[in-house]
């Protein structure tokens, strides 16, 4: 069960939307006056319901493997469903569901930080490879000297690379040459990984100890509580903001001096 709930917005027309790895969206239904209009392939298996104005719910009965898709609710003032180009709609950022392979085990990833290629000028790129886990529910973040980076120097996958039955995900930090030869300064990297029943974070961290050389310690792997768990999923209370939907599932493009590493 999904839900979603609009904190400032007080639209009439919500709906619920599916996509499938690699696909582009698919509308399951929209909701309007308590009234539920699904799309015929939907029309089995699926419940939405409108509790209030501005809270709704996504139910599936019964999991199939091509129900394993991210979830996203949305708002809109508008009542043309077909075309969001033409009906500006505001979406969540969305609900992933995994559907867990029979006899397959659940693995953590194993994390390693890159230090930059000697051959790179200017501005530095340091490189956080997670891999070898099931399922690919992961997030990534970075900090320098503990505390976390914005979000526009990073750039991550949009989505874990499958790599025979595990997952890899890969993240680059931008840092300035004054950041990457300062004595002293941390660099960490962080994998939240979701396991079915709580989080597990991965970590690895480089440090400068000289201008021109680097050390780095041994992973640290803890656990902690889930906030929200459903089922073999996690689920998130999501408000209502605009973004925009990619389809775009390509691995990053890494400088070519990392590849070797991949």
């Amino acid at each position: 069960e999904m839900h979603c709930y609009q904190n400032d917005t007080n639209y009439d027309y919500l709906y619920w939307y599916r996509q499938q790895r690699g696909k582009a969206l698919q509308l399951i239904v929209y909701i309007l006056a308590s009234n539920t209009n699904y799309e015929e392939e939907f029309k089995s298996g699926f419940e939405a319901v409108s509790s209030t104005k501005k809270k709704w719910s996504l139910t599936i009965r019964s999991f199939k493997k091509e129900d394993e898709a991210v979830y996203l609710c949305a708002a809109s003032l508008h009542s043309d469903v077909g075309d969001l180009r033409a009906s500006e709609a505001y979406f969540g950022p969305g609900t992933k569901l995994t559907v867990l392979e029979p006899n397959r085990t659940i693995t953590a990833p194993k994390v390693k930080v890159l230090k930059p290629c000697k051959s790179q000028k200017g501005n530095k790129t340091l490189v956080c490879v997670a891999r070898g886990f099931y399922p690919d529910h992961v997030s990534v973040s970075w900090e320098i000297d503990d505390v976390v980076v914005d979000k526009k120097r990073v750039a991550t996958d949009n989505a874990a690379v499958q790599e025979g039955k595990h997952y890899r995900i890969t993240s680059m930090l931008r840092v300035s040459e004054e950041e990457w030869y300062t004595k002293g300064k941390k660099f960490h990297c962080a994998v939240r990984f979701f396991n079915g029943t709580d989080y597990v974070y991965s970590n690895e961290t480089i440090w400068v100890t000289a201008v021109t050389q680097i050390c780095e310690i041994s992973k640290l792997v803890h656990f902690c509580s889930a906030v929200i768990v459903t089922c073999v999923y996690c689920t998130y209370y999501i408000a209502l903001r605009a973004s925009f939907i990619s389809t775009q599932q390509e691995p990053l493009r890494l400088p070519a001096c990392f590849e070797s590493f991949l």
